[in-house]
């Protein structure tokens, strides 16, 4: 006995997972501004924070990975994600300076600041220097008022402090 036998085919279409992208991992200062992150490679796409447009706007308070589901047109998914670091701003303040008299010495002291790589000074009568402690010799009242320290962190992070001087 010989069975009829029918044969059918059957076609199978593979797509490629969409190449979903946030680009490369960045940090920023703490207490920065908000940041816009973009994902592209999708036609629709699901964050980590719950979000489903390809643009969020993020304001992380420590470092935090981001990650985003994209789906292409044939309902392919694929995944990216971005880690953000946050970077830490230099901590410290300029200790109290007395008043000082003409022709003394002003002592300007930064104080301790931890964090802090590089340090710049601006004052009145056009005062700059990138010392923490200077002295200026034989003050007159023209050296008197606004001493601005601005402290830079190893990651470029600012922190401003200033202190009055009075001659």
């Amino acid at each position: 006995t010989t069975l009829n036998s029918e044969k059918d085919t059957v076609a199978f279409t593979i797509h490629a997972k969409p190449v979903v992208s946030l680009g490369e991992d960045f940090g920023f200062c703490e207490g920065g501004e908000s940041v816009i992150i973009t994902a592209n490679g999708g036609i629709s796409y699901l964050w980590s924070t719950g979000q489903t447009t390809n643009s969020i706007l993020i304001s992380p308070m420590t470092s935090t990975t981001y990650v985003v589901t994209g789906t292409d047109s044939n309902g392919c998914k694929n995944t990216d994600a971005l880690n953000v670091t946050i970077f830490h701003k230099p901590q410290g303040s300029i200790p109290y300076i007395p008043p000082v008299f003409v022709d003394d010495d002003l002592n300007l002291s930064s104080g301790v600041w931890t964090n802090a790589a590089v340090f710049e000074w601006q004052g009145p009568n056009a005062y700059t220097s990138n010392q923490p402690n200077n002295m200026i010799q034989d003050v007159t009242t023209d050296e008197a008022g606004m001493y601005y320290l601005t402290v830079v962190s190893p990651n470029d992070c600012e922190s401003v402090a200033s202190v009055m001087v009075t001659v």
